[in-house]
């Protein structure tokens, strides 16, 4: 990858052909957060959303990706945004048990009260799990 960035390919070109499955996305999703690294330093944007609003974000708290999160905080990226059922990173970190991606939200000021399309918040989410975080 580096490579490619260092002969000047651009990291979010397939954001429209691939319906916003850009690089960053997929390193996110794979938890390499060195290529995340490399992305953002080649102006990868952390914003990009893919077809059904998945932020790159989102996918690091699904998988309990803390660097990759952490990168993609670093680099600004929205700790709010909403995917079509609504579920945010905070959201999915809670169903998925990722008790350290959802601290990281949750220092860097992401919404713990913004609810899914089916009126749930986090909370509810987090209820689900308790037993596995006690």
């Amino acid at each position: 990858m580096k490579i490619l960035l260092d002969a000047k390919a651009d990291p979010d070109s397939d954001a429209e052909s691939t319906n916003g499955f850009t690089a960053m996305y997929i390193a996110t999703s794979k938890n390499h957060p060195k290529c995340v690294q490399l992305l953002l330093d080649a102006g990868g944007g952390p914003h990009i959303l893919a077809q059904n609003k998945f932020a790159p974000l989102y996918i690091g708290a699904q998988n309990n990706s803390q660097e990759c999160v952490e990168l993609l905080i670093k680099a600004n990226a929205n700790l709010n945004d909403q995917a079509n059922d609504g579920f945010t990173a905070c959201y999915i970190a809670c169903s998925k048990s990722s008790v350290d991606c959802l601290q990281l939200l949750l220092e860097n000021t992401a919404d713990p009260n913004l609810k899914a399309n089916g009126g749930f918040a986090p909370v509810s989410m987090h209820m689900q799990y308790i037993s596995s975080w006690l």
